[in-house]
């Protein structure tokens, strides 16, 4: 896949080469995109990292700042290392939790401790951050503004520009098993339509339904879906 997007001429970036290109009014080269990874699992460090630096991409990964060397998860050594080697580290929160279903202390907790604990870490400043499991309320979006990103991830899928709000930046969800024809057409824009239009009624199922009760339903129906995949 990173192959794939060399040949296609991608420009890589990290979020903060982005905003600063926002913030200056230049817009990027054509074709540039963001890499993502959420999680920190170990794979980020000895599957994704080697790949990356052969084809010199650069990538973002959002870590959850408590798995930090547990098992299956990166170790401090690693992390340290993937940001010596120029990858961009922000926070998935300090231990998952979905941040509307905490009190305002709780959320402000995990917000700012993941903050704190991966810049003691890597030593570098943590500047943004991606909502677990891709949910949020407006409190949630004033809080990490209030503790110093410069910007958040959700799961809304499509394409930013310095239009976009800055604490609900879109993304494009590559899955595992995805083929080579699939993949590339994941940035066609018909694409992207049909998933916009898949995501706008998830989220109507979510404000019907309740966070907790649509996260449940969601997850057994998950189960029977990945065995299709």
């Amino acid at each position: 896949q990173i192959r794939l997007l060399v040949e296609e001429g991608f420009n890589f970036l990290s979020l903060e080469e982005l905003f600063n290109y926002w913030q200056n009014n230049i817009s990027p080269l054509e074709k540039s995109i963001v890499i993502s990874f959420d999680d920190g699992h170990h794979s980020n460090f000895n599957l994704a990292l080697p790949i990356l630096l052969k084809y010199g991409v650069k990538a973002t990964f959002f870590v959850i700042a408590d798995n930090v060397g547990q098992p299956y998860y990166l170790s401090e050594e690693q992390l340290q290392n993937m940001s010596e080697k120029g990858m961009e580290i922000g926070s998935h929160g300090l231990n998952h939790a979905y941040l509307p279903e905490l009190t305002d202390e709780q959320a402000y907790f995990e917000i700012t401790e993941s903050k704190k604990l991966l810049h003691k870490i890597c030593q570098k400043e943590v500047l943004f951050f991606a909502y677990p499991g891709g949910h949020y309320s407006k409190r949630d979006k004033d809080m990490i503004k209030k503790a110093g990103y410069n910007g958040a991830c959700s799961c809304f899928l499509g394409l930013n520009d310095k239009q976009t709000a800055p604490f609900l930046l879109k993304r494009l969800e590559i899955r595992k098993r995805i083929e080579s024809k699939d993949f590339i057409n994941t940035f066609k824009r018909y694409n992207i339509l049909f998933y916009q239009v898949v995501d706008y009624i998830k989220h109507a199922l979510r404000k019907s339904l309740g966070l907790k009760l649509y996260s449940r339903i969601r997850s057994q129906l998950y189960s029977i879906y990945k065995l299709k995949r």
